[in-house]
């Protein structure tokens, strides 16, 4: 079943605080006070828990779910809020608590904006356009919600989660390289075709995301071994080094990803540092990245638009 949202404060807020839409401190004490409706009956010292959402600007709005929100104004005696938004007008949707009322309205007082002011003018959100992207934030959440989905520490449906089945089989693995010290080519063609000495990979344990040090490789290449810094460097301690000749470089790295090159039902999050070099660098392996995308949001929301991976 679909979940609808009502905003809660800030710019263009559809629930209607009577006569004052800012009445922050009084609202945040209905919402987040000691007496609030929305606090767990059978917890009431627990932090009331709000629903975060990000819009592709990188804009944030505090939401009630359509139950809690009809709920809260029928109570006060409030009109019905009108015109809902839907998950997929939000790039995120996370959880987001707060323990007293003080807390929320301070919370309130980023999002409002100037008084008078055309736009979205609030502390929170006047440094972003509403006509341009700008997914890191959201990106981020999404992180914050895929760890709570691996804990079973979320409502998935309240934020739009409708199939959460990938988190069984979701394998997360980080990939590092090193590349030559002093490299004279031009910086396209560095980028375009990294000089990797050596390579990191380790996969996480689930649902800790520790390192797990059964999984974690350490991949000299032999026909670079020379190009590197003069430093001497460190023993790699948390797991095996290999050395592998530069012609045997490709299946190597191949194998790392022989099950997560086509779409399947045990999907993989890999985290990579630079990764417009980290991709060219597989693709010049042979790694098959053509249905990878970049960011978790289409694990999370499998008809969300996507962003691919830059060429």
């Amino acid at each position: 079943m679909s979940v609808s949202y009502f905003q809660v404060g800030g710019f263009h807020p559809q629930i209607q605080w009577f006569k004052s839409t800012y009445d922050n401190r009084q609202l945040a004490e209905c919402i987040a006070g000691p007496a609030s409706l929305l606090r767990s009956q059978t917890n009431p010292d627990e932090p009331v828990e709000l629903v975060l959402g990000i819009k592709r600007s990188g804009s944030s709005h505090l939401l009630l779910t359509a139950d809690k929100a009809y709920q809260l104004s029928r109570a006060l005696r409030l009109p019905d809020p009108r015109s809902p938004f839907r998950a997929n007008e939000f790039e995120s949707l996370s959880p987001i608590h707060f323990a007293s009322a003080e807390a929320l309205s301070k919370k309130l007082s980023e999002l409002k904006p100037k008084a008078g002011a055309r736009g979205d003018t609030s502390q929170a959100n006047r440094g972003y356009d509403e006509f341009q992207d700008d997914l890191y934030r959201a990106a981020f959440e999404h992180g914050r919600v895929i760890y709570r989905v691996l804990n079973e520490t979320i409502d998935a449906q309240t934020y739009g989660l409708d199939d959460t089945s990938w988190s069984q089989n979701l394998r997360i693995s980080a990939m590092v390289f090193n590349t030559k010290g002093l490299d004279d080519r031009r910086t396209e063609e560095r980028i375009k075709n990294p000089l990797v000495l050596d390579v990191g990979f380790c996969d996480a344990e689930s649902p800790t995301l520790e390192p797990d040090a059964r999984k974690t490789s350490h991949i000299i290449n032999a026909a670079n071994s020379l190009l590197g810094r003069k430093q001497r460097k460190l023993p790699f301690v948390h797991g095996n080094t290999e050395t592998v000749p530069g012609s045997e470089m490709p299946t190597r790295i191949q194998a790392l990803f022989k099950n997560h090159v086509h779409p399947t039902d045990q999907p993989m999050i890999l985290l990579v540092y630079k990764e417009v070099e980290t991709m060219n660098y597989l693709r010049n392996m042979g790694v098959d990245i053509s249905s990878w995308r970049f960011g978790l949001g289409d694990l999370l929301v499998m008809d969300r638009s996507t962003v691919s991976l830059p060429s």
